[in-house]
This record gives structure tokens, sequence and C-alpha cells, in this order.
């Protein structure tokens, strides 16, 4: 079985875990806990890392402050989040937090100070939202599986905020402004978020045609259309955020008999990357004329520019500033890519030897440093950006 294969499965698990009493085995010693995602904190030198606790062997899964002078956890931050969080956004302009958590089917929405309390590097705290997700959890509502989440914050609307739903096959809105959830689907009790159809399948809307919405990208010149990917289908649903409808679905079906796209990125020229696991590629797809236009649930035949073969079982990609590399990391390996853009050839090829089933990674320019989440090997590992040559582990 596929590293990545193996992480969409612990996901899955958390349905399971919400309908019975977990078991768990408390260990308050284990630190790093199957950590899924990482944000840098804006104006200091910290970044969070939140803790899935995939297999409930703590009472809790956890967010951490990291010390990226002295590359160490610091355990005096520690929150106590539910079980099963996903990915992470960071607000800077209003000091908030945003964690998706399947185990609650909401996000969780917390204020940060820097400094923290008692002489702490940060603190957090709870904020309230208008209406929870239920009784037991402060949070914004989503439908089933949250994952991946997208600020935007020029919409008409004021500042929103989307949420990807794996299980449910549909994106989430929130007013970050008013922390509100927007039931966009008021005659169905099950689906509160928009389902992802397109003209071709809107028929079959009740089987979720857009399930396992996975990854974001927010094309960068508007910020306006969010694409997203999905780990089970091979279409690219296109996101009008400020009309809260489907724009386009972008059919990927020639890619793969095995279907499945992960993450997404989209250079300012309008060409987007996308990791195809089943074929270990990064697709390169021209979405520059893909447009507001008046015409909702489109299916669109993709413009295909090319492919750039990469390693085994690919799951996440990023653009340097510059927008001259790509940054693929692959699972199976595990290792990174970087990656030529010019040529479309590989620069380098890092093996993650401290790393096992790496879930995502992050980039800090300033400091000239890449950061691996290992999902399944409970550390960091420090890449140097520009050579992508390993430096230290956090753990």
């Amino acid at each position: 079985m596929r590293h990545g294969t193996l992480i969409l499965l612990l996901f899955a698990l958390f349905t399971q875990a919400c309908s019975e009493a977990p078991l768990f085995t408390s260990d308050p010693n284990k630190r790093l806990n199957y950590p899924i995602s990482m944000v840098l904190v804006p104006g200091s030198n910290l970044a969070l890392v939140a803790n899935a606790n995939a297999n409930l062997n703590q009472s809790f899964g956890s967010l951490f402050a990291i010390d990226l002078d002295s590359r160490s956890l610091l355990i005096e931050t520690k929150l106590d989040l539910p079980a099963f969080s996903g990915r992470m956004v960071i607000d800077g302009t209003s000091n908030r937090l945003y964690i998706a958590n399947k185990d609650t089917e909401s996000v969780l929405v917390y204020e940060y100070s820097v400094p923290g309390n008692n002489g702490a590097a940060i603190s957090f705290e709870e904020v309230s939202v208008m209406n929870p997700a239920n009784r037991t959890v402060n949070g914004l509502r989503t439908d089933e599986s949250p994952f991946d989440m997208a600020l935007i914050p020029n919409a008409p609307q004021g500042p929103l905020m989307y949420t990807s739903n794996i299980a449910s096959g549909s994106v989430s809105v929130s007013n970050v402004s008013t922390l509100e959830t927007t039931d966009l689907n008021p005659s169905k009790p099950d689906l509160y978020g928009l389902p992802l159809i397109s003209s071709a399948n809107f028929r079959d809307v009740d089987l979720m045609p857009g399930i396992g919405a996975y990854r974001f990208a927010l094309e960068p010149n508007q910020g306006r259309l969010l694409y997203v990917t999905s780990s089970r289908v091979n279409s690219i649903y296109v996101v009008d955020t400020f009309a809260q409808n489907i724009e386009a679905m972008i059919d990927l079906s020639f890619l793969s008999n095995t279907p499945g796209t992960r993450g997404i990125t989209i250079s300012s020229s309008g060409l987007a990357y996308v990791a195809v696991p089943a074929l270990q590629i990064v697709a390169i797809l021209d979405v520059s004329a893909i447009t507001d236009n008046g015409m909702d649930y489109e299916v669109l035949e993709p413009q295909l520019i090319g492919f750039i073969p990469v390693g085994e079982d690919p799951e996440s990609v990023a653009l340097s500033a510059d927008e001259l590399t790509l940054y693929v990391l692959n699972q199976g390996d595990p290792s990174l890519d970087l990656i030529d853009l010019p040529t479309r050839t590989k620069k380098t090829r890092t093996l993650l030897e401290s790393a096992i089933s790496p879930a995502d990674f992050i980039l800090n320019a300033p400091r000239d440093e890449i950061y691996v989440l290992g999902y399944l090997s409970n550390r960091i590992s420090v890449l140097n950006l520009t050579t992508g040559s390993p430096i230290a582990n956090i753990e």
C-alpha cells in the first residue's frame, strides 16, 4: 500500500472514532504526533504545527509552536485540539488561526498573541463563533471530512474562508468577519456546503461526483477562482469564490485509469502544476483562459502543456517566489524534487531518510529553508531552500 493511500485511510478512520469511545494510551512525553500541517507566524521567528493524533494514542490532538532560530519545539505552548485535524491557515492581520478538524466537522478558530502570556513565546485563546458546529465544539460548521482551507480576503461579502470536504465532495464557505458559515443547501440537512458538480454530472449530485475534494490553489492575479483537486476522481473543479458557485470542471479523465490528483499550484502566468500520483508526474496545464465568463458548471478540456517526471506518489507542490523552481514532495520514496522550470528538468532530488510518508511542506524564503512534515515518523525535516540539502530534524 502506498504511503499516500495509507494517510487517506487514516484520515477516514475519524468517522468511526466519532461514533465510538476512542481507546488510547496517553503518552505525555510524545511531542509530534502525526504532524499534518504547519504555518509560519508572521513577524516572528515562530512556526506552528498541528498534530492529527491519527492513531488515538493520546487523549487529544495538539498544536505546538516551533522556535525556528533554535529549531526546537516549545512544549510550554502546547494547545490541546480534537483529534484528526487537517490543514490550517493563519491570518496575520487579525491574529487568528483556523484549523480544519475532521472529528468535529468544523473549523476551529483561535486568536494568538506574540509574545504570549506568562512569558510564553505565543499563547492562544478560543474565539466564539455565531453558530457553533455542534454542542461540544465551538467551531465553524463544515461538511464531512474538512481538510484544506483558503482565505479570500477581497470578496464582496467580506473576507471569506473556503474549506474542502473530502467525504462530502463539497466546499464550505465561512465569513471570517462575522464567523458564520453560509448554508448553501438549506433543503439538504446532510449537506451544508457547495457540492462540486458540473454540467456533465449535475444529475448525480446525490452521488457526490466531487468526492475526494482535497487540495486548493487560488489563482494569483485576481484572487477569485479557487481550484480544487480530488484524491478520488480525475477532475479539478474551479470555484468562483465571489459568486459562490462552480465556474467549471477541468476533465482530466485521459490521464490515468487510476483516478486522483493531489497538490496544485498556479503561476502568475496561468500555468497550473498538478501532482498526479498514479503516473508519478506533475502535469502542466494552461488555465489562463479560465475566467468568470457568466457560464457556470462548464466542462473544459485542459490545455495540456507537458509532464514532469517526479518521484513515487507525489503529494504536494509549491513554486519559488521567482517561479523558476518547482518543489515536489513525494510520499512514496520519500523525497523532495527541485525542478528547474525553464528547462523542466530535475535540478536535484533529496531523499528524506528520516521521514516516513511526509504529509506536506512549507517554504521559508527569508531563512532559505524548507520544512517537511514526516507524518508517520513524527519529525520535521529542515532542508536548504536553494539546494534541497538536509540541515536538521525537529522532533
